[in-house]
């Protein structure tokens, strides 16, 4: 699978022919899917490339809205765990579309987040937010930990 970021140095292994890879983040193996491998290398490239913390990362976050419960690929925090950025992470063979957008808007409307980010490991958008001018400026590049602060 070829993207546009450079591959990490992943800790994978095979049980049973089904293929897994170590979540650092979780501390535990899950199945390798292609959206997995994406938000695994995305995520380690944050970290390499953009200083982004391993104790400011966390994956799979559920909360609970008033009409029911919502998870988010990734989420990166602030200094003080408040909620920085959203990420949304699709597999290289989908489209990154309106429904994606849409999907990673419905996330923030309880999580009120400065930036948020979608990739598919092929494309990528992070967009910056200034919630108080209702204005959405999109960046051409991803900042890095210490730019989102």
């Amino acid at each position: 699978m070829d993207l546009k970021i450079p591959l990490m140095n992943l800790k994978l292994r095979e049980i049973n022919g089904t293929k897994q890879v170590y979540d650092i983040f979780r501390s535990k193996w899950i199945p390798l899917t292609e959206e997995e491998f994406v938000r695994q290398n995305f995520l380690h490239w944050l970290m390499k490339s953009r200083n982004y913390p391993i104790s400011r990362i966390k994956t799979e976050v559920f909360f609970k809205t008033k009409n029911n419960t919502i998870r988010c690929d990734a989420i990166i925090y602030d200094k003080s765990l408040n909620p920085l950025m959203i990420i949304e992470f699709k597999s290289p063979f989908v489209k990154i579309s309106q429904q994606t957008f849409d999907q990673i808007g419905i996330y923030n409307i309880e999580l009120k987040v400065k930036y948020l980010l979608i990739s598919n490991g092929i494309d990528y958008y992070c967009f910056l937010l200034n919630h108080y001018e209702k204005k959405i400026e999109q960046l051409l590049d991803i900042p890095h930990y210490n730019e989102l602060l």
